[in-house]
């Protein structure tokens, strides 16, 4: 082995050691990080909402609104946008959270609706304001422009009323309910992880926090 060794330019054989000394030392910090690293903090959290068209509620009836967690597993796998935030179980008035940087625009795209400044876009319907009727957005007791734009909170209270008069956007938004704080603390389809979801103790996660930092 000397032998061989002496055949290497001296350059050479400092680079190896360098290299080498550079690769034990990652092992060495990703193996304490391995076995000390902490699981990245989950994100889910909830909030409620209601849609009123010309005074009626909208039910979002039909299996396609809603995420159930064997599709919801088999779609975080592609990571399909619904993972970040959906609905579950026939609940229409409670969105599921799962990434810190999704806004209602995405909440409701990911239900095949869109929303706007001066627009509501259902399924079926554009409704755009007009002289007689426009969309109003009432956010956590106060009336804004717009919501498209922003971050779902947790425990947000929104309204989106198409057609009705201040008195009946005031009158729909006391009946949406005040449940989100309940599911961030009661029984949940946990298995249904988003983008920062709960699987964060795997192996393979706990792999690449400890050497990606993932």
């Amino acid at each position: 082995m000397k032998k061989v060794l002496a055949k290497i330019p001296k350059w050479a054989r400092i680079t190896l050691i360098a290299v080498g000394a550079f690769v034990l030392g990652f092992l060495v910090l990703a193996g304490i990080r391995f076995l000390v690293a902490k699981p990245a903090p989950e994100t889910h959290y909830h909030a409620n909402f209601q849609v009123y068209i010309d005074g009626v509620r909208e039910e979002f009836a039909g299996p396609g609104y809603y995420e159930e967690v064997v599709a919801c597993m088999a779609d975080h796998e592609n990571n399909d946008p619904k993972t970040r935030t959906h609905m579950h179980d026939n609940v229409n008035d409670v969105a599921h959270v799962h990434d810190l940087r999704v806004t209602w625009s995405d909440f409701f795209v990911n239900l095949g609706w869109n929303i706007g400044p001066d627009f509501v876009r259902s399924t079926r319907t554009l409704y755009v304001n007009t002289d007689e009727k426009k969309v109003t957005y009432m956010l956590n007791g106060k009336v804004v422009d717009r919501v498209d734009d922003k971050v779902i909170g947790d425990q947000d209270k929104l309204l989106v009323s198409y057609g009705s008069s201040d008195d009946e956007v005031k009158a729909q938004y006391a009946n949406i309910k005040n449940n989100a704080e309940h599911y961030d603390h009661g029984t949940d389809p946990a298995t249904c992880s988003g983008l920062n979801g709960n699987d964060t103790n795997t192996l393979s996660a706990r792999l690449n926090r400890s050497f990606f930092g993932l």
